[in-house]
């Protein structure tokens, strides 16, 4: 089961998708990945 960690970046308007976030600052943003 998988679940999805969504995230969106005001500067680009692109979104992202991600099983998990190990790398988290608030007011900066996020590094995810899903294999």
């Amino acid at each position: 089961m998988t679940w999805p960690i969504v995230s969106h970046d005001l500067a680009t308007g692109a979104f992202a998708v991600g099983a998990s976030c190990p790398f988290v600052r608030l007011g900066v943003g996020a590094v995810s990945t899903q294999s």
